[in-house]
């Protein structure tokens, strides 16, 4: 059936009918498939991926068509590349099927203070997933599709909400359809990439249009006689069999225009069209094109030139031919549309345009982002308010926790050039971004910056944030003394004063000539903390990583940790929450794991978090490691890689600590591949100095438990001898410790003597430990390396373990100690011990060991059970835990608050219990744990 007009992708449609899809049988079933799963309650993410023009868009069409008759509610949203540095950009822009905003309220205002305001952007920022969740109705039960084109252009926080969703999509009736470019440039690509992942399945790259279907296009569009198999060779190769190119050529009669490139035809088709409305037709195309969709008429017809009553008869004649979408607010029917508008402007006429439309959109009331949009792509002309604009947009995106992009702002600012009374403050508001964002060059433009301000206590600042980047950069020396110097340039009462102390602190903790304990202003104030004084969140979170550090008792590193978080959840919402780490790893290495997990939760949840990416990275990154010790090793690959994701996504140099936590993760589960594939990933990242010592322990130990102990000493001693270098500091923060797998590298290699000098070194240096964890790890090496005789500290290390929360070490520790009772001749003592290690395997849901413990119970003679399928034996630990306090009578949110996890969580696993126990409802929780042969 011929048609008519422009269609995005796949040629021109009526209004009501689309076109017939061709070759795409599998891609339909897919789609239909979704649909019915989330009419079924189930949820799934389908990704379609291809070139532009390839037909992804006419599959989203396609995807509503299927559900429009049975999903109530379906909303549609697009990627839009100048609205790619605005926070949220997509997600406020979604609208139903009749045009309508889906949430009017999260678009409303000034979108970049939005975000920064506690009681504005937080909730909206918070309340997309909340939302999104609530269209399926009171009961969860109303199906919901989600339809999303152009996903290469979306802004990073969409895509985040958009990974969170697709994390839950299991629970949720709701389809998720979304179309994207592969590797577009400036597109958000470890996010996509992550939606990929996602998708599993459902991941489809339509494939281009066969020769046949391409004949029954041209077939259909060409005169009689001329759609000969020469015509249609020449038009699939000529298109590549691209639809969109296949019908655009055929529209404008160019199947035999030669060796034409396929995209000049694609213009040349999209100019005759405009040329035959108008020029006013031209004109509003223009100026949609460098507006950006969703601009209302009155702004596209005031930067074309047009009066009300022209620019809506251009308007109308632009749709009538589908090149716009009907209505306001103004859109293309396809970004490709916009591509060949903009493509027509030269790049003087398109620079000139952007500038008018910064202005127009400022007058208008629009936010300093929006309008900031539209000045990076106008030339510098040295205009004040140009300048002015860039740099309180670029505050706003910090603020919001993008340093990236408003480094781009900035340096944007900096071609204009600014006035003299600005360039001191956008030299150092990009070297501050630059700092933040982790790169290179920042402390030398911080150090420019310095240069241009005279301002003792701007100075202050830029010391304090030049001495941050040379942390960064792990250069500790030049950070410790940096610091210093800001410090010494205020007074003790000033606001910042705090801040920078606890800056000053960290340097120093890194740098083997200073101890920081031991100076008089940190003696003063950490004294006074720990007297109970009131003091700043920053210095209480380094307070909290001293007292671990000094072995203080656990109720005194506790209730610091609690102090420094008690007004704000991160401890400090200026630094985007990277003190957090401090009390993070003041807890870790306290064994306070519950504790950890409290604060983490409570630092997500709030509203400074939730507009700052860095801060959840930071908070993901401290839990991935606490799930990891608690042997929750599940939670800790999933909180390890959102937290690398991010790190990856925002450019900072912080991946290498999150690759650990899954490698440590994956290695204590038993997968040695899955290990070695995440510590692949550090290749592709920067790896601080300090970080690349914890990347050595990792590696070392996946080198050892693949069976290469020599490779573990060469990497273990390499990162020894490193250690000394950066003052020998020695946390405890993951499940292995570079010691000890050089000291058991060594006595796999004969070299058993050096390995017990290595190992009973470890066991003396921890005699004294107030957390019992420390002391048993080191007595676990010792008494795992001298076999039969080693049962005396391998019993005393599992009796230490058993009142730590450390689940992956008791672990071990019994599986070691069954092991050496095997060896000393008591096989019952080593059935007792190796059949508690299988069960706690089987607890913590590590099949593979549980299945290697299976095998060393059968050389002691028993005959272990496989782990039970249904009934209380089936239940992981993490599981057993909720259904006996839901069985006690709490429901979700009290028990989700016991064990800091969400409400969402609680009722996944509640969902798996009922399963597993084979009941229906709460009220058989009770009777079937007592009924069950279960603890």
């Amino acid at each position: 059936m011929p048609v008519s007009g422009l269609d995005p992708e796949d040629g021109g449609r009526p209004a009501t009918i689309l076109p017939p899809l061709l070759d795409r049988d599998a891609e339909t079933a897919l789609l239909r498939a979704a649909v019915d799963d989330a009419v079924a309650g189930t949820g799934r993410l389908v990704v379609i991926e291809g070139p532009a023009g390839i037909g992804k868009s006419r599959l989203l069409q396609q995807a509503a068509e299927l559900a429009r008759s049975r999903v109530p509610t379906i909303l549609h949203g697009a990627g839009d590349e100048l609205r790619r540095t605005r926070a949220l950009g997509l997600v406020r822009g979604l609208r139903d099927d009749a045009g309508a905003p889906a949430f009017p309220d999260l678009d409303a205002g000034d979108p970049a203070a939005d975000v920064a305001a506690p009681d504005g952007g937080a909730a909206a920022v918070h309340g997309v997933l909340g939302a999104l969740r609530a269209l399926t109705g009171p009961d969860g039960r109303d199906p919901v599709l989600l339809v999303l084109d152009d996903l290469h252009w979306a802004d990073a926080g969409s895509l985040r909400v958009l990974d969170e969703l697709a994390g839950g999509l299991a629970t949720l009736p709701l389809a998720v359809v979304v179309a994207t470019r592969p590797r577009e440039p400036g597109a958000f690509h470890d996010l996509l990439d992550r939606l990929r992942a996602r998708a599993g399945a459902g991941y489809v790259r339509p494939a281009p249009l066969s020769a046949s279907a391409v004949g029954v296009m041209a077939a259909e569009a060409l005169p009689s006689g001329r759609a000969t198999p020469q015509a249609i060779r020449a038009l699939a190769q000529r298109s590549g069999g691209n639809p969109f190119y296949v019908r655009e050529l055929l529209r404008a009669d160019a199947v035999d225009a030669g060796d034409a490139a396929v995209p000049d035809a694609v213009r040349r088709s999209v100019r005759l069209h405009l040329q035959r409305l108008g020029p006013e037709a031209v004109a509003l195309a223009r100026a949609v094109s460098v507006l950006g969709s969703g601009r209302t008429l009155r702004t596209a017809a005031a930067l074309a030139g047009l009066d009300a009553e022209a620019a809506e008869a251009a308007a109308d004649a632009l749709a009538r031919v589908d090149v716009l979408r009907p209505g306001d607010p103004l859109a293309f029917e396809h970004a490709l549309l916009a591509d060949a508008v903009r493509a027509e402007l030269e790049p003087f006429a398109r620079a000139r345009l952007h500038r008018r439309a910064a202005t127009l959109l400022h007058e208008h009331g629009a936010a300093d982002d929006q309008v900031a949009a539209h000045l990076l792509e106008a030339r510098a002309d040295g205009d004040p308010w140009v300048a002015a604009t860039l740099l309180r947009a670029a505050r706003a995106t910090n603020a919001a926790g993008d340093p990236v992009a408003a480094g781009r702002l900035l340096e944007r600012a900096r071609r204009e050039p600014p006035p003299p009374e600005l360039e001191g403050d956008v030299a150092g508001a990009l070297a501050e971004a630059d700092a933040l964002a982790g790169r290179p060059g920042a402390a030398e433009r911080l150090a420019e910056a310095l240069q241009l301000i005279d301002d003792p206590r701007r100075r202050a600042e830029l010391r304090y944030a030049l001495s941050r980047a040379f942390h960064l950069a792990q250069r500790f020396g030049d950070a410790a003394r940096t610091s210093g110097d800001a410090l010494d340039g205020l007074a003790p009462d000033d606001a910042l004063y705090d801040r920078v102390l606890a800056g000053w602190m960290t340097d120093a903790l890194f740098d083997p000539h200073l101890q920081p304990q031991t100076d008089p202003r940190v003696a003063a104030v950490t004294a006074e903390i720990r007297a109970g004084s009131a003091a700043a969140g920053p210095l209480l979170a380094h307070a909290t990583t001293l007292a671990a550090l000094d072995e203080a008792p656990a109720d005194v590193v506790r209730q610091l940790a609690r102090r420094a978080t008690s007004r704000d959840p991160l401890a400090d919402a200026a630094a985007h929450g990277f003190p957090l780490t401090h009390v993070s790893t003041g807890l870790l290495h306290a064994d306070l794991l519950d504790e950890l997990l409290a604060i983490t939760e409570r630092a997500l949840a709030s509203p400074a978090a939730r507009t700052s990416v860095l801060a959840q990275m930071t908070a993901r990154g401290g839990r991935a490691y606490a799930h990891l010790l608690r042997g929750e090793l599940t939670d800790a690959v999933r909180e390890g890689e959102r937290a690398q994701a991010i790190s990856r996504a925002t450019d900072t140099p912080y991946s290498a600590w999150w690759i650990v936590a899954v490698a440590e993760a994956h290695l204590a589960a038993g997968d040695v591949d899955a290990a070695q594939a995440a510590l692949r990933q550090a290749a592709d990242v920067t790896i601080p100095a300090f970080a690349e010592l914890r990347l050595g322990e990792a590696a070392a130990a996946v080198a050892l438990q693949s069976g290469d102990p020599e490779a573990a000493i060469r990497i273990a001693s390499a990162g020894e001898e490193a250690r000394a270098g950066h003052g020998g500091i020695r946390l405890s923060l993951g499940a292995r410790d570079g010691r000890g797998t050089l000291a058991t590298a060594l006595a796999a290699v004969g070299r058993r003597d050096e390995a017990l000098e290595l190992a009973d070194a470890e066991v003396a240096r921890t005699a004294d430990a107030v957390v019992p964890r420390h002391h048993a790890d080191a007595l676990l090496i010792a008494g795992a390396i001298r076999g039969a005789e080693g049962t005396p500290a391998l019993e005393q290390g599992v009796a230490l373990l058993r009142s730590s929360p450390s689940r992956v070490l008791l672990l071990r520790a019994l599986t070691a100690l069954g092991l050496a009772r095997r060896a000393a001749g008591d096989a019952p003592g080593s059935r007792a011990a190796l059949l508690e290690a299988l069960e706690l395997a089987e607890r913590l849901g590590l099949s593979q060991r549980a299945d290697e413990l299976r095998g060393d119970l059968r050389t002691v003679g028993a005959r272990p059970r496989r782990a039970a399928l249904r009934g209380p034996g089936a239940l992981t630990d993490a599981e057993l835990d909720v259904a006996r306090l839901a069985a006690s009578g709490l429901g979700n949110p009290a028990i989700a608050a016991r064990r800091h996890v969400s409400r969402k969580t609680v009722e996944t696993h509640l969902g798996r219990i009922y399963r597993k126990l084979g009941i229906g409802s709460r009220d058989e929780l009770a009777a079937a744990l007592a009924d069950g042969d279960g603890p």
